[in-house]
């Protein structure tokens, strides 16, 4: 049975999209060609919400090919993916995109939402005329639809067939192998005409995020901003009795806590079948602009919308997990300590660690130097430890050292270095007396020794 009414609140929203996001398509109310022609009133309301777009002259070219590129363009604007989600997208696994980079974002995002796959041999092929099939396949996985497929069909007569029981193949023009443009802009506009509405309350209960952590969910609102690139939701969506089943797209957006901006977007058609109230949902959403967005931003806001309407909200957190770098500095031994005065260039090693008041007045000794050999096991990967070296006296810091120490891959030793100039002395305060060295990693003394000063 063909589904007729109005999708309006979808409508609404894709015109929401297009104000905030803004677009850079050539979009018009009429175009001198296609007036009067069964595409008019599909390409005229498209290019209004900024899903496609004509030609500077004034025309849109219904009868022109489309190439796999545009067709993909259009999925995503119809998506209502902002452009701050498509910048993250600038690398995508097919490898025959040259002459094509405008289109890597749409690619980057069909291809991970599952919408095109290309041939199965890494090739996307976005030059290539878009046949009626792929686009029609592209469009039901866009909807959602796929579980609805007859499994006795073959491809692409199966996707074709549930795309004309939703009407979304509705007054296609013939146009044999190839889609035209003014056809790809009928199925779209017949995807906004299905009926996607509804009227009744939906609640989301059982909201839960997880991330992913060598192949295994975990359950918990941290995400790491060095480690996660993407995370997965859960909830269940409920909704009253239906008389016929219905496919509703339900957002899910994520913005800073202190912000209104919204960095992710994922949409997701989800099915709500006639003889059920709830349906469970699971999604996975990319937080790789998360994690390159502002560092002093750690909470973020994560809100599930249908119906024009917040149905709950969630808070995530992001951090830098460095539970490997602790791990190393607790499995450290400390070798040696040494101290050293001078220079950089002629280092005088003093092992009684015993220096006189009057290097003060001796240029050439001018640095006390501390050397801290770390031993651990060999490292598989090189990693960064946020380090501090602390000269005091009586419980008075006269010197403190901040830095970020690089502990090499292959290695099984690390020599921690630090030095502070006479300088730093306050003179008022400096006088005879055993003065300590402590080295600190992730704010947990690592090693300490002393060395005297004398008349």
């Amino acid at each position: 049975m063909k589904i007729k009414s109005l999708r309006h609140l979808t409508v609404l929203f894709l015109l929401l999209i297009m104000l905030v996001c803004g677009t850079s398509l050539t979009y018009a109310t009429s175009y001198s060609d296609v007036a009067g022609t069964p595409y008019q009133t599909a390409v005229e309301t498209l290019s209004n919400m900024g899903i496609i777009g004509g030609n500077p002259d004034g025309t849109y070219q219904p009868l022109k090919g489309l190439t796999r590129a545009e067709f993909s363009a259009m999925i995503t604007r119809f998506l209502g993916v902002p452009d701050s989600t498509l910048v993250g997208y600038t690398e995508t696994d097919f490898k025959d995109m040259k002459g094509y980079s405008w289109s890597i974002p749409y690619f980057g995002y069909c291809a991970e939402k599952g919408i095109i796959t290309g041939d199965g041999k890494g090739n996307a092929m976005p030059g290539n005329t878009i046949t009626y099939g792929q686009a029609v396949t592209m469009l039901v996985r866009t909807l959602g639809l796929e579980s609805e497929l007859n499994p006795s069909l073959s491809w692409p007569t199966n996707y074709i067939d549930i795309a004309t029981k939703h009407g979304l193949t509705d007054n296609v023009v013939a146009s044999g192998g190839d889609i035209n443009r003014g056809n790809a802009a009928i199925l779209l506009y017949n995807a906004l005409n299905s009926d996607s509405s509804y009227d009744g309350e939906l609640t989301v209960s059982e909201l839960s995020l997880f991330r992913m952590d060598d192949g295994k969910l975990i359950d918990t609102d941290k995400f790491a901003r060095n480690l996660d690139s993407e995370m997965f939701i859960k909830f269940t969506l409920k909704y009253g009795l239906i008389d016929t089943d219905k496919s509703i797209p339900v957002q899910i957006l994520i913005s800073p806590t202190v912000e209104k901006k919204v960095i992710e977007n994922e949409t997701k058609y989800i099915k709500l079948l006639a003889s059920t109230e709830s349906t469970d949902i699971s999604t996975s959403i990319s937080i790789k602009d998360l994690v390159t967005d502002n560092l002093n931003v750690k909470q973020y806001k994560i809100e599930i919308k249908a119906n024009n309407t917040i149905l709950d909200v969630d808070t995530l957190e992001l951090y830098v997990d460095m539970s490997k770098e602790q791990a190393l500095i607790n499995s450290c031994t400390v070798n040696d300590i040494k101290f050293f005065s001078g220079n950089s260039q002629d280092w005088i090693d003093y092992p009684d660690r015993e220096y006189a008041v009057s290097f003060l007045k001796t240029p050439v000794l001018s640095i006390i130097g501390t050397e801290i050999w770390l031993k651990h096991e060999q490292l598989t990967e090189t990693m960064e430890v946020p380090m501090t070296v602390i000269y005091s006296y009586k419980g008075y810091d006269f010197g403190e050292i901040n830095y970020s120490y690089t502990f090499e891959k292959g290695t099984t030793t690390t020599l921690i270095e630090a030095g502070i100039y006479y300088g730093q002395f306050d003179a008022k305060k400096y006088q005879a007396g055993t003065y300590t060295v402590t080295a600190y990693a992730f704010d947990n003394k690592i090693a300490e020794s002393k060395f005297t000063v004398v008349q």
